[in-house]
C-alpha cells in the first residue's frame, strides 16, 4: 500500500536512497543499508507521482485509503473492510464495498 503525493511538493530528507529505474522515467526507491522497499516515482501520464509504502511511515493512521487501485489483482483472500472505491488494472471503478 502506498500514499501518494505530486512528485513536486515531496522533499525528501536524511540518508539518500537508492534508486533502480525499471523503465523510463519510472524510479523504485529503497534503503541503501537494508534493501527496504521505500517509494515509487514517476507515471505515464503527463502528471507525475510520488508515492511511499505505508509501512515506512511513523504516522500511518494519518492517511487511511481514498480507494483502492488494481483491486482486481489483489491475493483473492484479501480484502479490507471499507466502502472506498475499488478500482480495476485501468482505474475504473468496479465495487464500493468489500468483495466478501
Amino acid at each position: 500500500m502506498y500514499v501518494g503525493f505530486p512528485i513536486d511538493e515531496v522533499h525528501w530528507s536524511g540518508d539518500e536512497r537508492a534508486q533502480y529505474e525499471s523503465s523510463p522515467g519510472i524510479f523504485w526507491g529503497f534503503c541503501k543499508k537494508c534493501g527496504s522497499s521505500l517509494t515509487y516515482e514517476g507515471g505515464l501520464t503527463e502528471v507525475k507521482i510520488f508515492e511511499i509504502h505505508i509501512g515506512t511511515i511513523d504516522q500511518a493512521d494519518n492517511f487511511p485509503p481514498k480507494k483502492h487501485w488494481f483491486h482486481n489483482e489483489r491475493i483473492k483472500w484479501f480484502d479490507t473492510t471499507d466502502h472506498e472505491v475499488r478500482l480495476d488494472g485501468e482505474g475504473k471503478p468496479y465495487r464500493f464495498d468489500p468483495a466478501v
